[in-house]
């Protein structure tokens, strides 16, 4: 999350972050106030060189990951700190030694230029986070400052902040307001660029920065160089490189993305979502994709079986075409089916009076062909009259589907009334409507699963059916039937015209007959002539 949002939720971290961070900091006092009650110079020592190591430690990560920085305040804001913790350790050596001679050292006015030099720091290290860096040309001009600094402490430029024998000066107390005033100024230009940073970064430099200025102005508490009234400063000054710390040192090594290269994170979360976009939209173009190509499979498939169904028509068409007698057609057609389809057993139902015998099965044994060759049933009705009422009953499956009687929303009935089924033992068993037309239930006891019945039809007019039996299971699909059906209308077709064909014929031979058998002549007149 950026530095976004309101002041206060800017600048007052929430409870959990003060949770997080008051063990560290309520212990800190705890420990320099018994080591300021063991050895007041200890006590100085301890609080000045853990500043030193913070420094430190932010300027080696800054610095070795200067060419990944996209941020470079803190790259800005670590080479500074080399400087600052140099001055600070430059002060603890003199300081030790002023504490132990009473002699006047620069110690307290360089402990000011490092001060001054982490003010100017901080109050400039903004206006780095969208501008790029020479790492370079900025060590060089710290180490320049520095130098400088040191170099005016020790030949006097600097005002005096500590008389031997006359304590503290007031040039001590305008420079710690003066340093206070920059560190306060340096906390509004880290506002301005605010949304370059990790929010929890940013909190912690701001309170860090706080610290720091509370640090400076708890001077006004005491009056002497050695011996602090209390360990408010030490401690103050502690906490403030301790937040520095969580805020670039612990943050950078275990949120480096978060704090150093915001940026790039950024633009990784805007290629992450750019990508997840595009994966939508690759998704939902896949489906889109899916969608054509299904229906442009259907199309093909429909076109295959369209082109199946035409050379078939053709094939059953050539070979209809060469018959000339009702059974030699039935029986080409019986043929022409069990070399195209390859079922296991085939049969052809053809009127005959008033019955539907096989006109010719194959692949059935010789006792189901002979007890089922016969539709009609022989029982009479309870009258003692015959069962329908005179009209014609037949029995089983094959029997409704010659009579028509066959109900399309049945699930083993198709719209042009072919009962079929896939497993024809577990339909006996489960279906009571499909029980009510097997009625027989020969193929199954004979262990056909497979079963499809066919009407030959032509208009109202049924001449018979045509069966197909296997043993297997799941034999016939849509298609298949499909393709049956329309061979059955065509065969059906093709019996219409042999019959008419037939009957044509048989008048002609019964016509010629009577007129070369007659005794007297016959005169034929034609209208007009």
């Amino acid at each position: 999350m950026g530095g976004e949002g309101s002041p206060e939720e800017l600048f007052f971290p929430s409870r959990e972050k003060w949770f997080r961070l008051a063990p560290a900091v309520l212990f800190i006092p705890v420990v320099l106030f018994l080591v300021y009650r063991w050895n007041p110079l200890f006590s100085h020592n301890l609080a000045e060189m853990f500043s030193i190591i913070v420094a430190c430690s932010i300027f080696m990560l800054t610095w070795s990951a200067r060419k990944y920085i996209d941020n470079h305040y803190f790259l800005y804001l670590g080479i500074s700190f080399l400087f600052v913790g140099a001055l600070d350790y430059l002060h603890v050596v003199l300081f030790e030694y002023l504490f132990s001679t009473n002699r006047h050292t620069p110690s307290v006015e360089i402990w000011f230029a490092a001060r001054f030099l982490q003010s100017i720091a901080l109050v400039s290290a903004p206006f780095f986070v969208s501008r790029k860096l020479r790492p370079g040309v900025v060590l060089a001009g710290f180490a320049a400052a520095s130098i400088a600094l040191v170099a005016l402490a020790w030949t006097g430029a600097f005002p005096d902040y500590y008389v031997p024998g006359g304590g503290l000066t007031s040039a001590k107390t305008v420079s710690d307001h003066l340093v206070a005033g920059i560190q306060i100024l340096s906390i509004g230009t880290l506002w301005r660029v605010r949304r370059h940073f990790d929010r929890d970064a940013f909190q912690l430099l701001v309170l860090s920065i706080l610290f720091s200025t509370a640090a400076q102005l708890s001077a006004n508490l005491y009056t002497d160089a050695y011996e602090y009234n209390s360990a408010i400063g030490h401690y103050l000054v502690v906490v403030s490189f301790y937040l520095l710390y969580k805020a670039i040192v612990e943050i950078g090594l275990n949120r480096p993305y978060d704090l150093l290269f915001r940026k790039l994170k950024k633009s990784e979360e805007e290629i992450r979502a750019a990508h997840d976009e595009l994966d939508s939209r690759v998704v939902e173009r896949t489906e889109e994709l899916q969608v054509v190509n299904a229906k442009l499979e259907q199309e093909l498939a429909e076109r295959q079986r369209t082109a199946e169904m035409r050379e078939l028509i053709l094939d059953l068409q050539q070979v209809l075409n060469e018959k000339l007698s009702v059974r030699e057609f039935l029986s080409s057609v019986l043929s022409f089916l069990q070399e195209r389809f390859e079922f296991k057993a085939i049969g052809i139902r053809y009127h005959q009076d008033a019955d539907y015998p096989y006109v010719e099965a194959r692949g059935f044994p010789g006792e189901f062909v002979e007890a089922e060759t016969s539709l009609c049933a022989p029982a009479s009705g309870p009258d003692g009259g015959a069962k329908g009422g005179g009209r014609t009953l037949y029995d089983c499956a094959c029997g409704a589907v010659i009579a028509g009687e066959c109900d399309p929303s049945l699930p083993f009935f198709t719209p042009n009334g072919t009962f079929w089924t896939n497993g024809a033992s577990e339909l006996l068993s489960g279906d009571e409507a499909a029980r009510a037309i097997v009625t027989r239930g020969r193929c199954v006891r004979q262990g056909y699963e497979s079963i499809a019945l066919v009407p030959l039809r032509i208009g109202d007019v049924i001449f018979g059916l045509l069966q197909f039996n296997d043993r297997r299971k799941g034999v016939f699909h849509p298609n298949l039937l499909a393709q049956l059906e329309r061979v059955a209308e065509n065969v059906a077709a093709g019996l219409s015209r042999l019959i008419a064909r037939e009957a044509l014929q048989e008048s002609e031979n019964r016509f010629r007959s009577l007129v070369e058998n007659s005794l007297v002549g016959t005169v034929i007149v034609q209208k007009g002539l």
